[in-house]
Parts: C-alpha cells; sequence; structure tokens
C-alpha cells in the first residue's frame, strides 16, 4: 500500500526561521515540533518523526488537499518524484536559514525579515519582546552549528534534493556550509527561493556546478510597478537586470524559475505574471526555464480578504473553471478592512501608492 506521503519518513524540515527551533517532514506540514538546542539534535528528530504519520492529514496536511481540489499538483505528490522509491534514510532536507533578508514585503514581517525589524525600529513600531531577542540574539549560530553536524550523520547520508529558504538564503553562508558537507553531489538536486536581488558569489557558483541540477526559483508577485510595491523596495528594473545576468554567469545546470504568491491585490493580475513569464522570462535560454509555482498569501493580504465583488470581476475576465477563479472561489469571505488600513499605513512610510498601482481594484477596497 502506497504511503500517503514520503516526506512522512524521508523529509525533514529544519526551521531556524523562528523564536524557537523547529523541525517538520515538509515546510507546508502544519504542525512544527520543538528542537532543545542543549539536547542531542539526532536523536530528537529520530523520536518527531514517529509521531508525523500518526497526525491527522486533514489538519496538518491541509494545503496539499486543498492544492489536489482545485487540480493542482501538491507538494505531497511530488514527495513521489523526489524520494526514491526503495529509500529508507532522510532523502529531501528543506531549510529555512534565518530572518536574514533585505526586503520588507507588505505580506511579509518582522516575523520574518530583518529588514522589516529594522523599518519598524526605523519608525517607532513596538515588537514582540521574543521578535526583538531574535534579531538582536540573530540565535548566535547555536543550533545551526548542531543541524549542520547532522550531515556527518549516517541518517543524511543519502540525500538526493536540498530546498533553502530564508530570509533570503544567499546573505549568509548557512547554505554554503551544509552543500561543501553533501556526499556524491553530483546525485543531488538544490533549490533555492530568493528573491532575486542579490547575485551569488564566485564560490557558489563554483560549488553549484558540482550539482546534479541547481533550482533558482525567484520570488516574483507582479510585474512592473505591481511587483516593485510587493516586493518593496526592490524594483522591477534590478529584477529584470539580475535574471540576464544569472544566465549568462551561471553553469547550465542552473534553471529558473518562479514563485508566485497571489493575494487580495495581484490575483486580478495573474494573466500579466503568467505572460511575463512564459513570453519574456530567461527568453534568450528558454530551455533553462523551470517550472512556475503558485501559492496564496497567509495572513496579511490574503485571498480570504477579497469582496464578492471583485471575485465576480476576476470570474468574468478568466472563466469560472481558471485555476484563479476557484482559488479565489475556495477562500470563505473575510472583510479587508484592517488590510487596507495596513496598506494605506504603508504608503504614508514609504511613498508609495497602491491605489494607483492595483488601479483596477482599489475601488473594491473603499
Amino acid at each position: 500500500m502506497q504511503k500517503f506521503c514520503k516526506f512522512l519518513d524521508q523529509g525533514i524540515q529544519y526551521n531556524n526561521n523562528n523564536t524557537d527551533f523547529t523541525i517538520a517532514p515538509c515546510c507546508y506540514f502544519g504542525k512544527t515540533y520543538l528542537l532543545d538546542p542543549n539536547k542531542d539534535i539526532t536523536s530528537q528528530y529520530l523520536e518527531h518523526r514517529k509521531k508525523w504519520s500518526n497526525e491527522d492529514f486533514t489538519d496538518t496536511c491541509r494545503v496539499c488537499i486543498e492544492h489536489e481540489k482545485l487540480g493542482m499538483e501538491s507538494y505531497r505528490q511530488a514527495s513521489f518524484k523526489i524520494v526514491p522509491d526503495h529509500s529508507e534514510k532522510v532523502s529531501m532536507i528543506t531549510v529555512a536559514v534565518n530572518k536574514e533578508c533585505n526586503l520588507a514585503c507588505p505580506q511579509c514581517g518582522s516575523h520574518s525579515s530583518s529588514f522589516w525589524y529594522r523599518e519598524n525600529k526605523r519608525h517607532g513600531i513596538e515588537e514582540k519582546q521574543e521578535i526583538i531577542n531574535y534579531h538582536v540574539d540573530n540565535h548566535k549560530g547555536k543550533i545551526t552549528e548542531k543541524f549542520i553536524s547532522l550531515f556527518d550523520s549516517e541518517h543524511f547520508s543519502n540525500v538526493n534534493y536540498v530546498k533553502f529558504g530564508g530570509g533570503e538564503p544567499l546573505m549568509t553562508d548557512t547554505h554554503i556550509r551544509i552543500i561543501e558537507k553533501l556526499k556524491n553531489k553530483s546525485d543531488i538536486e538544490l533549490q533555492y527561493t530568493s528573491n532575486f536581488s542579490i547575485m551569488p558569489s564566485e564560490e557558489v557558483v563554483n560549488l553549484w556546478k558540482q550539482f546534479k541540477v541547481v533550482k533558482w526559483m525567484a520570488s516574483i508577485d507582479g510585474v512592473g510597478d505591481r511587483f516593485a510595491l510587493l516586493r518593496w523596495p526592490h524594483t522591477w528594473n534590478k529584477l529584470q537586470s539580475l535574471t540576464e545576468r544569472a544566465i549568462k554567469e551561471t553553469p547550465d545546470n542552473v534553471v529558473f524559475g518562479v514563485e508566485h504568491t497571489l493575494n487580495m491585490l495581484n490575483a486580478y493580475y495573474y494573466d500579466e505574471m503568467e505572460d511575463w513569464f512564459y513570453n519574456h522570462f530567461c527568453k534568450d535560454a528558454p530551455q533553462r526555464r523551470g517550472v512556475f509555482n503558485l501559492h496564496n498569501v497567509i495572513g496579511r493580504l490574503s485571498l480570504a480578504e477579497i469582496p464578492k465583488e471583485l471575485r465576480e470581476k476576476i470570474a468574468n475576465k478568466f472563466g469560472e473553471d481558471h485555476l484563479i477563479t476557484k482559488t479565489v472561489q475556495n477562500e470563505e469571505i473575510k472583510d479587508p478592512k484592517y488590510s487596507v488600513q495596513y496598506l494605506d499605513l504603508l504608503d504614508r512610510q514609504r511613498s508609495t501608492t497602491w491605489r494607483s498601482v492595483f488601479a483596477e481594484v482599489e475601488n473594491y477596497y473603499a
């Protein structure tokens, strides 16, 4: 009988992007398990892993279940492609490196971005003490060192896929120290979820050459001014410049994809993003164009905050059977009042104008 998901036995997500240190079988699992930095990490991992298959999947795996209902390939389904058939050891590792980030995206916050923390401090916005402790202390590497030592363990000797997130993973050397430890590099795929504002160093590029495939995924939530507002203070021109440079300065085993996050502002403009991806992204090297992944924002600016009238406008634009229409309609309707107030506040702080940048939808948020 086929397992529900291979990541439950052969996957691990290590999260150094929290006030506590946690692990889970993957980055979408709805529950995390605490790690004590003062105890043996390997034994804690093995003990937690025993619990993962006994959880209520309708809760912990809700994201994958919802994706499959909409006709999208879920991360659960992808596990059967990523994890080898006869693997008994850890095959897939996801590492949320830390909170170091050079952007302050509206849908994010100081809980996941060091730049957001500095912006809040600059504007005199009060933070929870645990957030202050994290950014001031940054864990001083006390468990990152122990986590990296896991790669010397026999349980991690057959890794074939490593996925890095952040913050912005290319801002620190944690990912370098991990991939240097990996054995059988030519059999391993790497994946980076990046904001495409930083070109990797020559050292990183040379390391990447040793791997089977490197998937460099760009977090892009719109084009032009819409991108700039949703990935502030990045700019569209800088993004395009880096994508062109990346193709020229990285080896052919590097492929480029997009992680597109849908929110209450950009869902109506999905066709612009899709057109840019297929007609302009990697235009001079289409053979290196990878996948285009869709995600829903969780928390601020969620799809649930799209009013009924705007949902109808989206359905009229794309059709009732379109993935975007079904994704939006799948969310219960919630009052967007606080997100609108929040966006107006950001405009005052940043001298941006979300109402003109998203002119076709802003009147639905009056």
